[in-house]
């Protein structure tokens, strides 16, 4: 049957052609949607690279996937005789299998398996399917109607390609970024740009948490609103609506940015180019250290500190020095204080430290300003709060000890001298004057220096510090006689005391004065008659104290117990509490008493009226009895009278009344002894007003006789030393 193997050979053309126009038709429509797709997506988003290259990839895929699915697998197919005779036989019904018959026949007689069949029966059938082969439409096995239309949607396809393309803006724009995935962009109506940035660049390093400003300028067509698409570093996307500021202005501020940020204005059909945000650390102060350092004229070493949260003295005339150190690399440091302009600072070699100084002159804050490579400072800079202390006058006080206001011309003067000031003292004077008892201020002397003489020596440096001194009168008698008016310090006369202290202040020392001390000279007989007053007013004063000490002693004794039943008891206790805290009251007293009588004897013995053992008998019989009845006596009673008062006991009773009486007697011991001071006083006051009686009538006769023998030899009597006149 070669007529039939030339049928079925073109058969198979025609079915290959179908399948290649079918595959074709299909590879087509799978680059029409890419084509479409692709270009949509693109224009609308403007997808970066990889996004395009990912697509594109799609697309190949599908067109491999369509053209292995579609074309190659059905072209591997063989299509037999058979299999091409049944489809002729499905195509024409008349055929009853009559082909496919006479092929499978015509195979037997060729391989000669007729296996009991007829051969001529075979060969006869053999032949009659070939004479009717002629008159069968072997095309009709084919579907040609599919095979039209799949050729009809390639055609469609290509054309809406080609269409597509043709009427879109831009094609060869597309195919550069779909197919060869280049980086030209897409021309816009709309052009947008950040103006927060140098033209061309596309990064910002911002620190963190610092809040960000952006502002967009468009050209071209100005959209309704421009839109901020920010993508974060942990992958968080964020979409904000920008302010319009200007005709072609938009702006929008980002607070407290604590990541990586990418950002895209986008607006109208425009898009602006990637701004990167990098956030990057502010330097921050590892360490700082302040050296105050004095003036010059003050010395030391200076005052280094890392302390500064508080306020910091300096001394006028000082500098303070800083020195710091950033944990970044510094571009720049400068020094501002006050509000004064800021003076740039060194940096160190190692670009992390930076040292600087000031000279302040005004309370103020000291500021240390410095940027790193980043143009960064830190978030908080260094600030310290200086105050300038001046270099105050030195503070003198002077204080007599022993001695009253009224002095002998030989008196012993002595005192304590308190001196202050910031950075010490460099000397200290002695200051005196004598003025008339009865003249005006306005005629008193100007102050001289006086000898005195000082109990250790001038501390230099010490801000505080206390000098013993004593300021002896008799070394400055020129006369035995201390009244005698031939004395530069005699009766009649005020003397002042005043001390300056000199610090060592530059240029312009600074001198402190205490203030005057004015002792009133008086003649010895004077001053005894008022020690002697003074002494009295003090026994009376005891022996007040010892009359109520008697009365509460007599009180105690005769008092119901607080402990008894009687109704009466209450107000017993309550008075016995009473009597108990007046005790306390009395042996405070007494001990006033005793410091009062002890400054009567210290004048005694500085004004030379006593003899020293005299002065410390006296102490000893009666300052420091008095001191141990303060201290030892009357407590202790107190305190049994309290215990009587809450407990009421017969003990009680009995041990604060001997306490009482234990201070009854040892004050009237003391009583005893100041009776025998105040006559030892009076006899010494007598006797010293018998010698001055004396000496007065020598006086006067050496005078009578003098005039006597002036009137002889006719002289007139002149004045002589010492107050003394002579014929």
């Amino acid at each position: 049957m070669k007529a039939a193997h030339d049928v079925f050979r073109g058969l198979r053309a025609r079915a290959r052609t179908g399948i290649l126009i079918e595959g074709a038709a299909r590879l087509a429509c799978v680059l029409a949607g890419f084509v479409v797709l692709s270009y949509g997506i693109d224009r609308w988003l403007e997808l970066e690279r990889p996004y395009r290259f990912g697509v594109l990839c799609v697309a190949i895929a599908g067109i491999a996937v369509t053209w292995r699915r579609h074309v190659a697998r059905p072209l591997t197919v063989d299509l037999d005789d058979a299999e091409l005779a049944l489809a002729v036989e499905r195509s024409d019904s008349g055929l009853r299998q009559v082909l496919i018959s006479a092929v499978e026949f015509e195979r037997d007689l060729e391989r000669g398996a007729v296996r009991g069949q007829s051969d001529t029966l075979m060969q006869s059938v053999v032949a009659d399917a070939t004479a009717r082969l002629g008159q069968i439409d072997a095309v009709r096995a084919l579907d040609a109607r599919r095979t039209a239309l799949f050729g009809g949607g390639l055609a469609a396809a290509l054309a809406w390609i080609v269409l597509f393309l043709s009427l879109v803006a831009e094609p060869g724009v597309w195919a550069q970024r779909n197919l060869l995935l280049g980086a030209v962009s897409w021309p816009r109506e709309t052009r947008l740009a950040f103006a927060t940035t140098a033209d061309g660049d596309r990064e910002i390093r911002l620190a963190e948490r610092e809040d960000l400003v952006l502002r967009v300028e468009v050209e071209g067509v100005v959209p309704d609103e421009v839109e901020l698409v920010a993508t974060f570093a942990g992958g968080e996307r964020a979409t904000r609506r920008m302010d319009r500021v200007g005709p072609a202005s938009f702006t929008t501020t980002l607070t407290a940015v604590l990541e990586d940020v990418e950002l895209v204005a986008m607006g109208g059909d425009g898009a602006s180019e990637l701004l990167r945000v990098r956030i990057v650390e502010r330097p921050r102060v590892l360490e700082l250290e302040v050296a105050i350092h004095a003036p010059v004229y003050v010395g030391g070493e200076p005052l280094r500190t890392t302390e500064v949260g508080g306020t910091l003295d300096v001394t006028a005339g000082g500098r303070v020095e800083v020195r710091a150190k950033s944990s970044k690399e510094l571009r720049a440091a400068r020094l501002r204080y006050g509000d004064g302009e800021p003076r740039a600072i060194e940096v160190a070699d190692d670009r992390v430290t930076v040292v600087g100084s000031a000279n302040p002159e005004e309370d103020g804050i000291l500021r240390i300003e410095f940027v790193d490579a980043d143009d960064l400072g830190p978030a908080q800079p260094p600030q310290i709060a200086l105050r300038v202390v001046p270099d105050t006058v030195p503070i003198v006080e002077f204080e007599s000890e022993g001695i009253g206001s009224l002095i002998t011309a030989e008196a012993r003067i002595p005192g304590l001298l308190r001196i202050t000031d910031d950075h010490g003292v460099a000397t200290v004077s002695a200051l005196g004057r004598t003025m008339d008892a009865t003249a005006a201020d306005e005629e008193a002397a100007a102050f001289d220096a006086v000898a005195v003489e000082w109990a250790g020596p001038l501390l230099a440096g010490a801000s505080e510090q206390e000098l013993g001194l004593v300021f002896d009168l008799k070394p400055l008698l020129v006369d035995p006689d201390p009244d005698s008016l031939g004395n530069p310090i005699h009766p009649g006369l005020l003397l002042s005391l005043r001390f300056d202290a000199t610090d060592g202040k530059e240029p312009d020392p600074q001198t402190g004065t205490s203030e005057v001390r004015t002792f009133r000279v008086v003649t010895r007989e004077k001053l005894l008659q008022e020690l002697r007053r003074r002494q009295e007013e003090q026994r009376r004063e005891l022996e007040r104290i010892l009359t109520r000490v008697e009365d509460a002693r007599t009180e105690i004794e005769e008092v119901l117990s607080p402990a008894s039943t009687d109704p009466a008891a209450d107000r017993a206790r309550l008075r016995m509490r009473t009597l108990a805290r007046q005790l306390n009251g009395l042996g405070a007293e007494t001990g006033v008493t005793a410091e009062r009588y002890a400054a009567i004897l210290d004048e005694y013995s500085n004004n030379r009226l006593y003899e020293p053992n005299i002065v410390r008998a006296s102490f000893a019989r009666v300052v420091d009895p008095l001191r141990e009845i303060a201290g030892s006596g009357f407590p202790p009673a107190a305190q049994r009278t309290a215990a009587f008062a809450e407990r009421g006991g017969d003990e009680d009773r009995a041990g604060a009344v001997q306490g009482l009486a234990d201070v009854v007697a040892a004050l009237r011991r003391v009583l005893a002894q100041m009776e025998k001071n105040e006559s030892l006083s009076e006899l010494v006051e007598t006797l010293r007003i018998v010698i001055r009686t004396e000496e007065e009538l020598q006086r006067e006769l050496e005078r009578l006789a003098e005039a006597e023998g002036a009137g002889i030899f006719g002289d007139d009597p002149e004045p002589g030393a010492g107050g003394k006149r002579k014929q």
